[in-house]
């Protein structure tokens, strides 16, 4: 199964609750606040004016009659939601399914509902198979449905669906496989893939689909998935950037061992500028990706500078990154972020934060959050392949 990365915080978001930057280094909720409690009024304020008196309905022999009591008002589609996302912001993502449930029972084609139901039950479902429970697989094609469901109703789906979409489909095939449905498996791979779902290792390692590995079919199917993973790749790094606004950013930074580096030390080089730090998961998680393209592209004109912001007493910041670059053997340069070139990037959200700067020094593409190797290649090439600025 595909592990949604930071993928909880953003239903904690939508939901309501806050979504700590940066994303996705923490998933904590914050709890809610503790409900009103109805104060008393003290003795001595003035009574309440008075309501004009109703007369009594008496019945033939001068009784008085019982009046029937208004049933009360049946819970709408809205007060289930309304409840799942208080149940949400709680961490109790199952009591949210619930009350979820019970608002598509009333509205089953409510896309508000939907969108934020396959969320919560993609969520409840990781949860589970976190924890070994076998609970796991019926939720995620549960969850596929919902999304499916919401496609259907809308025609398109927003940015927020489009980055779930590779990954619950990948789950469904994981479910399928592990239900016993293999055609169907196969079928939302495909689909997976499609939709642009890029992570090989993934693929090849995950335990869900062992099932699906004798099959010829499927050997078939991974001998040119390769291929069309990068093409798809390409296609949407091109879409990002051509939908990216460019803009300039500049930087004059201490490396290491003291020596200052410039932007300007790379011109003429498509250059990755990656905000880490290394107290944050994802970018641990995304820096032997960097390392890696680095070796395979920096002959045909890639450079990768890290910018690195510690949470740690200043005096301690550089011995933290030399200890941990060297560690890991991380091959480019890396430098000691500070506020002010943080404070060049747009809107800002968190780390990883990774600028795509092409030969000409023009930022074109801003991504935020772990990506992974193939995501991070088909921008690579994509900008590798331009043709440099002519000379002034």
């Amino acid at each position: 199964m595909k592990r949604l990365v930071g993928f909880l915080s953003s239903v904690l978001f939508a939901v309501g609750c806050s979504q700590p930057a940066p994303p996705p280094a923490s998933t904590a909720a914050t709890p809610p606040s503790k409900p009103a409690v109805e104060e008393k009024a003290p003795a001595s304020d003035p009574a309440p004016a008075a309501v004009a008196e109703q007369p009594v309905p008496v019945g033939p022999s001068g009784s008085v009659t019982k009046q029937s009591e208004p049933a009360p008002p049946l819970d709408t589609a809205k007060d289930f939601v309304d409840r799942a996302r208080t149940a949400a912001g709680a961490g109790n993502i199952a009591g949210a399914m619930d009350e979820l449930d019970h608002a598509l029972k009333l509205e089953p084609n409510n896309p508000q509902v939907l969108q934020l139901a396959y969320q919560v039950v993609q969520t409840h479902a990781m949860r589970l198979a976190q924890d070994g429970s076998k609970e796991a697989y019926p939720l995620l094609l549960k969850s596929a449905a919902q999304l499916r469901q919401l496609r259907k109703l809308q025609g398109e789906l927003s940015g927020a669906e489009l980055q779930w979409l590779p990954v619950v489909l990948y789950n469904e095939a994981c479910g399928y496989a592990q239900t016993g449905q293999n055609d169907k498996a196969l079928q939302s791979l495909g689909e997976a893939i499609d939709a642009g779902f890029t992570d090989l290792a993934q693929l090849d390692q995950d335990a869900d689909l062992n099932p699906l590995r004798p099959l010829e079919e499927f050997k078939t199917w991974r001998g040119g998935v390769e291929a069309k993973m990068l093409e798809r790749a390409r296609e949407h790094a091109k879409q990002l950037i051509a939908a990216h606004e460019p803009f300039d950013f500049d930087f004059s930074l201490p490396d290491l061992d003291g020596k200052t580096v410039s932007l300007a030390d790379f011109k003429g080089k498509v250059l990755i500028v990656d905000f880490w730090g290394t107290w944050c998961g994802p970018c641990r998680m995304e820096i032997p990706h960097l390392a890696a393209l680095h070796k395979k592209y920096r002959e045909a004109g890639l450079e990768i500078v890290g910018l690195a912001y510690e949470r740690v007493p200043a005096e301690k910041v550089n011995e933290t990154v030399k200890r941990f670059v060297e560690q890991q053997g991380v091959p480019y340069t890396n430098l000691i972020g500070d506020p002010a070139a943080q404070g060049r990037v747009p809107d800002f959200q968190g780390y990883p934060t990774t600028l795509f700067i092409d030969r000409g020094g023009k930022v074109r593409l801003k991504e935020v959050g772990y990506r992974n190797e193939m995501q991070l290649e088909a921008i690579i090439t994509t900008l590798l392949d331009e043709k440099a600025p002519a000379a002034n």
